[in-house]
């Protein structure tokens, strides 16, 4: 790892391990919990309509303090994250099993070969050496697995970076990235096992400029947001414009 990378990594396990959502402005927390709400929505949106199946075992990967427990609490799931603070708070905020949390680094992960049928990575990969990290969850998918990946989408209309109030390194993916890695792992694994881009989408999240209405709106707006965001984003506006939503989510499956 190059001294830079190595700075990186420390600066945002750094960011982490100090992190109090208690120490940010209601604006802050309204929107976090309407980014943690839309994503919820989608994936079981997604779960109904047979676009995502989270068969066990699953892996959390990037759980951070829990956000979305609730997707896989009643499952076979093992939650990791690197900050321990972090897992601290999840496991002071739930009746979570210890045995079920992992203190650990996405890009050098103790765990064996395929180890899991299901994947979540969710707003992770823009803080790591995005390689290393999809090379660690594709070793330990099973065949026939998904990886469920959402990241901050670098082709979004709005560019705009959402995560101002974020002092953290925030690298921004799209759809390009995963199509580089996914040609580059092929051409290494032909005879192993292979990887293809099963869905993926974008989605609308509220635009920064809203952070400066007083909360009582900002929630008004939030609300809204999260009603209409599926309409928003199947629009034929948004198709004849070709407009990209803030975020990317992407289902790789390994064969």
């Amino acid at each position: 790892m190059s001294t830079k990378d190595q700075n990186d990594s420390k600066d945002v396990k750094d960011f982490y391990d100090n992190w109090k959502v208690e120490n940010y402005p209601s604006y802050v927390k309204s929107i976090m919990k309407h980014e943690e709400d839309l994503i919820f929505n989608i994936i079981n949106k997604n779960k109904q309509n047979g676009t995502l199946k989270l068969k066990e075992p699953i892996i959390d990967c990037g759980c951070g303090y829990g956000s979305f427990y609730n997707l896989t609490k009643d499952s076979d799931t093992l939650y990791i994250d690197f900050s321990k603070h972090l897992l601290d708070i999840f496991k002071n905020n739930t009746n979570i099993n210890s045995n079920n949390l992992l203190c650990a680094n996405i890009e050098d992960l103790p765990l064996k070969n395929e180890s899991a049928n299901t994947i979540l990575c969710i707003n992770v990969l823009e803080h790591v050496n995005v390689t290393k990290a999809l090379n660690e969850l594709t070793r330990l998918l099973k065949k026939d697995g998904t990886a469920l990946i959402i990241v901050v989408n670098k082709d979004s209309f709005f560019n705009e970076d959402i995560f101002t109030d974020w002092k953290v390194k925030h690298n921004l993916l799209n759809l390009g990235t995963f199509k580089n890695y996914l040609s580059n792992y092929n051409k290494s694994n032909c005879n192993v096992s292979t990887l293809k881009i099963e869905h993926f989408e974008t989605f609308y999240f509220v635009h920064p400029i809203f952070k400066i209405l007083p909360n009582f709106l900002l929630n008004k707006v939030l609300k809204l947001s999260l009603k209409y965001n599926d309409k928003i984003s199947k629009s034929k506006l948004s198709s004849k414009l070709n407009l990209n939503g803030q975020f990317l989510l992407i289902q790789l499956k390994k064969e």
